[in-house]
């Protein structure tokens, strides 16, 4: 069975995203686990990330302020990121020259919820 807190035990940085294009399941996954995880575990940094949704969704699903939309254009320095990128251009999904604002250089932990890692769109670099 898969205990998510062993997989991700001593992590002190966590990221989470949806799907490009999310719905209320991606959205209601990534808000739900970044609950139990700041709960499970208090002294992690746990970040979401996920493209703008509906005002209907934001109205109905609680705790959605969570979720980190602001996105940055690439720097030509930005090489590590930039390589990993270039991997993930082969997706049509993936949002060419842009990533999540964020600190963090590399996450511990950075899981992907209702989708695989070809439709994480601008939160693929942080994925790597």
């Amino acid at each position: 069975m898969f205990d998510i807190l062993k997989e991700i035990e001593g992590a002190a940085t966590i990221g989470l995203s949806g799907h490009v294009r999310p719905d209320g399941d991606a959205i209601g996954s990534c808000i739900g686990l970044a609950l139990f995880l700041k709960r499970a575990c208090p002294m992690a940094r746990i970040q979401v990330f996920g493209e703008a949704f509906s005002d209907s969704l934001l109205r109905n699903i609680p705790h959605s302020e969570l979720i980190i939309e602001k996105t940055r254009e690439l720097k030509n320095g930005e090489t590590e990121t930039a390589k990993l990128h270039e991997r993930a251009q082969s997706s049509a999904e993936v949002v060419k020259d842009r990533i999540y604002e964020t600190d963090i250089r590399q996450f511990d932990v950075f899981i992907a919820l209702d989708c695989g890692a070809d439709r994480l769109g601008a939160a693929l670099p942080l994925f790597y």
